[in-house]
């Protein structure tokens, strides 16, 4: 005799149209809410994440005129020094942190500043000259300096719509959690304990594949990816001069990216579950898959082939992780049992 479905599903009751509106009502008004509350609270905290979102760029931009300075030392005395005197060089400039520049000094000016370093004297220099007189000579000497680069910003209100940028997409992210779980409550209303349960399970594996994708933009892409778009301003002998407004777009983009493209095992699980695409055919079909990913990290990345393939290549291991989830986790059992007709 075929089962019955467990009361418990329909929890015995019904709600009209107007209940779910006034519900919808409720969870918007408390999801609202709580973003009001994290917004202020972004406010508060804007100045904190911005000195966060700015130490990988400014790290790299420090790194690269050092890298600059070493460069241009050993080309000027690396013909005359010994490898280990590069080294130690090089070692010395980088735990220092300085950089270099040239201005050129007035030779009658030097001399007569190294005139009164050494002594009082006020003979004549070797040249014939007088020490007063200038000769508009010119002497190029090095002047070093510390790598305190900032990032910029070029107009009156770029720095406040920086600040107010910041704190908006900082209070959304406080108050995400709150606004997932309000709406989650209105949705949860109209499911099945059984279809409750895999909401249970899958999001919190969603939110930390999501974590998972950001944090590797952070700590281990944005270094490589910035390096390599540095890059390109020494081989155009360009200098970096780089806004906190167009930054904040690239830090924002990239994470998020990741992020998202992190999410691709549970789409694959979510279309084999539906009867859309089988494990056959994601087997079958794993070169077009890998093709489609590289498609896809190329959109979901700033436009540089480094930060495309540190994205691929992870989302490459997840497809076929994705294979694993859809041959291995249980399917879902119908909530109505075997064999009902519910006529």
């Amino acid at each position: 005799m075929p089962r019955l479905p467990n009361e418990d599903l329909f929890d015995g009751r019904k709600m009209s149209f107007g209940e779910h509106l006034e519900e919808l009502r409720t969870a918007l008004m408390r999801s609202l809410y709580g973003l009001a509350i994290g917004v202020i609270l972004g406010f508060v905290f804007a100045n904190k994440v911005i000195d966060v979102v700015v130490a990988p760029l400014e790290d790299s931009i420090r790194e690269y005129y050092i890298d600059r300075t070493v460069e241009n030392l050993k080309a000027d005395y690396g013909k005359g020094m010994s490898a280990e005197e590069q080294a130690t060089l090089e070692s010395s400039i980088r735990e220092q942190g300085r950089v270099f520049e040239f201005v050129y000094l007035e030779r009658t000016e030097l001399r007569r500043v190294l005139q009164l370093a050494g002594s009082e004297s006020t003979a004549a220099t070797a040249d014939g000259s007088e020490p007063g007189v200038p000769t508009f000579d010119f002497v190029k000497m090095r002047q070093w300096r510390d790598t305190n680069y900032k990032t910029q910003s070029i107009s009156m209100t770029e720095g406040f719509m920086s600040w107010m940028k910041v704190g908006v997409i900082s209070g959304l992210t406080i108050a995400a959690p709150w606004i997932f779980w309000q709406l989650w409550i209105f949705v949860a209303e109209g499911l099945y304990p059984t279809e409750k349960k895999y909401i249970y399970m899958y999001l919190p594996f969603s939110l930390a594949l999501f974590f998972a994708g950001a944090s590797l933009a952070y700590f281990f892409v944005f270094d490589p990816v910035l390096g390599f778009l540095l890059s390109f301003n020494e081989t155009m002998n360009a200098e970096p001069n780089l806004r906190i407004y167009e930054w904040l777009s690239f830090f924002l983009l990239l994470p998020l990216g990741f992020g998202i493209g992190f999410q691709l095992p549970l789409v694959m699980l979510f279309l084999n579950r539906i009867g859309v695409l089988t494990v056959e055919t994601y087997i079958s079909q794993w070169r077009i898959s890998i093709l489609v990913i590289f498609f896809a990290a190329m959109l979901l990345t700033p436009a540089d082939p480094q930060s495309m393939l540190l994205l691929a290549a992870p989302l490459t291991i997840l497809y076929f992780l994705g294979i694993l989830l859809c041959k291995y986790l249980p399917q879902r059992e119908s909530p109505y049992g075997e064999g009902y007709d519910p006529q």
